[in-house]
């Protein structure tokens, strides 16, 4: 009887043994795996990282070691880093540890992120390789653009004209948005050319700084130019910048969740 007892405390003793190494090993495991997404050591992230190949930036918000969460799983641990990160590591047979996913460890650009989200392109359920692995991908956001952009050019116009006598004219232009955005200053301004088939050296251009446009507003911008009687030929028009533009479309864009979903499915016209 004293033998069996004996045997029974040993297997436990050696099992209590065997729990305390492996959560010792799994608190390393992650001190080590914090400090690389910490010092943003993206070539070891993405051989750590299952899936994740393409960003290179790496965070943790509001990350305290004492707060760390260990919840054991059958055959891991779930690890809540912070309260927006996350990651779950497998431990296998033979006591290897490696990482199965993360969450929110990974820092994607935030005005793209939040266009995926808020078009259906991602979801803030999926793991970082996913949310990677899809905003690599740049045809749905590059459609997206394109139809955005078409339609600025079309319901943002501008007229114009020119007064006056032989020795100053004033101009007056026209900015009309016809669409729902708020369109900044520094994503277009105005160009004002008059040409003089007489006096081609007279040729003059006028650029206006463009102004805030509110959504299906118009604004008035007012200039001087030297007369020289009557231009053979005057064109007003409306430059856009193409970098800011681009920028401008993922954040004004008034999704419905559905987009990405539609353009897969080729409903998205």
């Amino acid at each position: 009887m004293k033998k069996i007892y004996f045997l029974l405390m040993g297997i436990i003793a050696l099992m209590f043994s065997s729990c305390e190494d492996e959560d010792k090993k799994v608190r390393e495991f992650t001190n080590e795996f914090v400090d690389k997404v910490m010092n943003e050591d993206a070539r070891s992230l993405h051989r750590m990282i299952p899936g994740l190949m393409n960003c290179e930036t790496f965070g943790l918000d509001d990350y305290v070691p004492g707060k760390v969460v260990f919840e054991k799983l059958p055959d891991g641990y779930h690890i809540q880093l912070s309260e927006h990160s996350s990651m779950v590591v497998k431990v296998s047979s033979h006591g290897k540890l490696s990482v199965v996913s993360t969450h929110g460890v990974a820092v994607f650009d935030p005005d793209l992120y939040d266009f995926a989200i808020r078009t259906g392109w991602v979801d803030s359920t999926m793991n970082d390789a996913i949310v990677d692995s899809l905003l690599s991908e740049s045809e749905f956001r590059d459609y997206m653009i394109e139809h955005i952009i078409h339609e600025l050019r079309n319901k943002i116009t501008v007229t114009g004209g020119e007064t006056g006598g032989v020795t100053q004219r004033d101009i007056a232009v026209t900015v009309h948005n016809d669409t729902e955005y708020n369109i900044p200053g520094e994503a277009y301004n105005v160009v004002y050319r008059t040409e003089y088939d007489a006096f081609p050296h007279n040729n003059e251009t006028i650029t206006f700084d463009g102004e805030d446009l509110p959504a299906h507003s118009n604004i008035i911008m007012c200039g001087i130019k030297r007369g020289v009687g009557m231009a053979t030929h005057t064109d007003v028009c409306l430059q856009f910048d193409e970098e800011c533009l681009h920028n401008l479309c993922m954040l004004l864009y008034k999704a419905n969740g559905h987009e990405y979903q539609d353009w897969k499915n080729g409903k998205l016209n």
